[in-house]
């Protein structure tokens, strides 16, 4: 689910930006006679080019003799793709994957799935399995990406041109499809251990999906295939895709055909990534907490719960630029926290290197001029992710600021620390979205609103660059500032 801002005393709101893609997926959607888990994507988010490396390959195999039309029914004569080996091989160590699964953690039949695998893509000869209909149009699979058909046990994914998929793979190469078929797999493991029979709400076997995902690229990651060797871009891969197919904000999450947030489902696919299988089991009766995700005002609706940027255009006195009243409210917050006035000054300026002489870069375009107790940021560089990604980029971007100064405090710096810096942003987001640590002195009005911890996440991945400290780590770091609050990372006193 995602945040918002509301800034009462200045009319003034933050969500998820409108402008950008989302992807809804859909679980369990009854047809006439069976049901599809499926994806429903739109067009991809624009930072993923610019957040894929190349250091080390997301994905290798040691599997060389199997071509991808002996585990995936390709429908008739298809181009050969660049990456069909290596999708392949995750198909094969997906499918032994999930035998281990059904026989170790449930103690079921291992046997792999009955109808099979299906690429769709235009042109397809031979007609795609239907779901309690005939067949599948691909005209209808572009809209999901990929459905498993309870029952009939089949999968089927987008292997065509233009799709979510396809530029994921583009970005990142055969991993993406393996994340996604990981997921389907999910699902079939559900089916098979009797939980889609069970009166859930969708997002919390679409949660317990994730998990299993992540569960397949963490047995991977650790060495534990013998078929694939997954790098810390497979990781990140994964990461990514599960902010693709987040749910837009303003859905309730726990509506019929909710799935989650990004920070929801990026918690899901952690939880497996880290403890594996058996975790995940677990997520059925226990699920992650969810983010609120509902806008909680007709005004905040209608605004897409955005805060104008610089309130250009806005008619209203009182309106606060959102530097302005951002800031107001990370003075409060860490005066109380660090039980001393906090009085920095966020100001744009048009770049960094003459900003001050004493400049202290926190992270790509916001730095503090120390002396003066201000915090400068790039404005056009700022402005166009706020346009791109939402508010709450330059929302996360001013928290770095103001925890660089606690830190500082302790004799440290984002720099320094970046795990101890998402976790106190991630403590400040808690503070404006759950609020159930809030601290009674508080005064701000400022709260969060469907979307913003998600942007939160989109900026931390344009901010990490694939070297030293892992964005995994880093996400993982921030969902525990939002979950456990300043406990969790407690700045130095």
């Amino acid at each position: 689910m995602k945040t918002i801002f509301v800034v009462v005393a200045a009319a003034c709101s933050i969500t998820a930006c409108a402008n950008t893609a989302e992807v809804q997926i859909v679980a369990s959607r009854a047809t006439t006679t069976s049901s599809i888990v499926e994806e429903v994507p739109s067009e991809p988010e624009d930072f993923v080019e610019s957040t894929t490396t190349t250091a080390l390959p997301p994905l290798t195999s040691t599997l060389d003799d199997v071509e991808l039309a002996e585990v995936v029914n390709l429908g008739g004569e298809r181009e050969p793709r660049a990456d069909d080996d290596l999708v392949a091989a995750a198909v094969v160590d997906i499918q032994s994957w999930a035998a281990e699964i059904l026989a170790d953690t449930y103690g079921l039949d291992d046997a792999p799935v009955r109808g099979g695998i299906y690429a769709g893509y235009p042109g397809r000869i031979d007609p795609l399995p239907g779901c309690g209909t005939t067949e599948t149009e691909y005209r209808d699979l572009v809209d999901y990406v990929a459905l498993y058909c309870p029952g009939d046990e089949f999968i089927v994914y987008d292997d065509g041109p233009g799709g979510l998929l396809e530029s994921l793979v583009n970005e990142s190469g055969g991993i993406s499809i393996g994340v996604v078929l990981a997921h389907e797999f999910g699902h079939f493991i559900q089916d098979r251990a009797g939980v889609l029979d069970l009166d859930l709400a969708t997002v919390t076997t679409e949660q317990h999906a994730d998990c299993l995902a992540g569960a397949w690229m963490g047995r991977a990651a650790r060495g534990e295939s013998s078929v694939l060797t997954v790098g810390v871009d497979g990781i990140r891969a994964g990461l990514i895709a599960l902010v693709q197919v987040r749910d837009p904000a303003g859905i309730d999450t726990m509506s019929p055909g909710g799935h989650g947030t990004a920070f929801d489902r990026i918690g899901a696919f952690q939880t497996g990534v880290e403890e594996g299988a058996g975790a995940c089991a677990s997520l059925i009766d226990n699920p992650l907490p969810l983010m609120p995700n509902a806008y909680l005002s007709l005004d905040d609706y209608l605004r897409g719960g955005d805060a104008p940027y610089d309130c250009t255009g806005v008619s209203d006195p009182e309106c606060l630029a959102s530097w302005e009243f951002l800031g107001a409210d990370l003075n409060e917050y860490w005066s109380i926290a660090l039980g001393a006035t906090v009085s920095l000054e966020a100001i744009p300026v048009a770049s960094l290197d003459d900003a001050c002489r004493d400049l202290r870069v926190v992270d790509g375009p916001i730095a503090r001029c120390v002396d003066a107790q201000q915090v400068v940021f790039e404005a056009e560089a700022v402005q166009d992710l706020y346009v791109a990604s939402g508010d709450f980029t330059l929302g996360y971007l001013l928290g770095l600021a103001w925890a660089d100064l606690a830190l500082e405090n302790a004799g440290s710096s984002v720099r320094a620390d970046p795990l101890k810096a998402d976790c106190l942003v991630g403590a400040w987001v808690d503070d404006i979205t759950l609020g159930s640590r809030r601290d009674p002195a508080r005064t701000s009005t400022v709260i969060t609103s469907p979307g913003d911890p998600d942007e939160a996440i989109m900026m931390l991945i344009r901010l990490a660059d694939g070297e030293g400290t892992s964005l995994f780590e880093r996400v993982a770091a921030f969902r525990s500032g939002v979950l456990l609050g300043p406990d969790a990372c407690p700045a130095a006193s």
